[in-house]
């Protein structure tokens, strides 16, 4: 019976470490959702990348950006030479820029380029990169979206370093 009941107290021990490492892994799932937060709406977590929303005056080269970007303002210039379009002359409201792709008439973010982003007048919205930048969440105008130029936990998609230039440089890591 002596190696009967060290076998059985060795199999409650194996259970014992096994119960013990199941609840350190449900533990961590938990910690998880407590890092995620409801910002205005959106579910926003700390761990996955979000859009980021930069000022456009902290982007060092965002003109050559937009030079080679998509005018949807402008769209019909695409299959003419913009230089002699008349329609063209004038200060777009949306431009796209980094990779996309046009599927169904719609342009959609081409996961395999660097990065995809939407510029407007004032703020530029990066919505997929192979950059990374920490911050806060904004303001209710852009929920679920990072503020790069903010200090916070959460990892939205950055501009490259080569685009953004010295500002917010050293907050930018490769995801």
């Amino acid at each position: 019976m002596g190696v009967r009941d060290s076998i059985y107290e060795e199999m409650e021990a194996m259970n014992v470490q096994e119960l013990e490492r199941e609840i350190k892994e449900k533990e961590k799932e938990m910690e998880k959702i407590m890092e995620t937060v409801n910002h205005y709406g959106v579910w926003v977590g700390q761990n996955a990348p979000v859009t980021a929303v930069f000022t456009n005056n902290s982007i060092a080269w965002l003109s050559e950006e937009i030079m080679d970007g998509i005018d949807l303002d402008c769209e019909e210039c695409e299959d003419r030479d913009k230089d002699m379009c008349g329609m063209c002359n004038h200060v777009s409201n949306t431009v796209l820029i980094g990779a996309w792709k046009k599927e169904d008439n719609q342009y959609i973010p081409d996961l395999e380029g660097e990065y995809s982003a939407i510029v407007g007048e004032v703020y530029t919205q990066v919505i997929h990169s192979k950059w990374g930048v920490k911050g806060n969440l904004c303001s209710p105008c852009y929920p679920g979206q990072v503020d790069p130029d903010s200090e916070g936990p959460y990892t939205g998609y950055s501009l490259p370093p080569d685009v953004l230039g010295d500002r917010n440089i050293d907050k930018v890591f490769p995801l």
